[in-house]
């Protein structure tokens, strides 16, 4: 896919979901700033675990291998953000001087739980998405140095990464 064409994609997806919250409005009341923002944080939260994994963990451990790294890494990332979340959540309730009791501690753990699940899916996601460019990348490449291999072209690996297309695990 063309790299801006992908990025233009990106961009509208994200947008959609942010503003999501805008749909879902009181239309007769209508929203202050700082709801927004509340309503705002999960998709936000969802936004960063995505791109950790897309342009930092599956092309750094997963694509080259180290999936045991990439699966701790990825791991400790989620449980950290689905808890920062959902006590971030807590806090602004209090802040914006939402009265609300504090829920059963099993309830709690099941929000949590909740978050953190779908964090792990925002990051399967993101790496499905990014192993298939390499995947692709890849046969692209071997396409081609078997193409030059038997049209005879001497080192045809070094062509091959001259133009860019071997060097897909940076």
């Amino acid at each position: 896919m063309n790299k801006r064409l992908e990025i233009l994609i990106h961009i509208a997806i994200w947008i959609v979901i942010i503003l999501l919250p805008l749909m879902f409005m009181n239309h007769g009341r209508g929203m202050s700033v700082s709801q927004f923002m509340l309503t705002t944080t999960v998709p936000l939260t969802f936004m960063a675990v995505f791109y950790i994994d897309y342009l930092w963990l599956t092309p750094r451990y997963f694509v080259t291998g180290h999936r045991t790294q990439f699966f701790v890494t990825n791991t400790f990332i989620v449980i950290v953000l689905g808890i920062a979340l959902h006590l971030w959540m807590s806090l602004s309730h209090d802040m914006l001087g939402h009265n609300h009791r504090e829920p059963p501690l099993i309830l709690t753990i099941a929000f949590v739980i909740r978050d953190i699940v779908n964090l792990v899916i925002a990051a399967a996601i993101a790496n499905i998405q990014k192993y298939q460019t390499y995947q692709e990348r890849y046969e692209r490449a071997l396409a081609l140095y078997e193409r030059k291999v038997n049209a005879g072209v001497a080192d045809c690996e070094k062509e091959a990464v001259k133009q860019g297309v071997l060097n897909i695990l940076q």
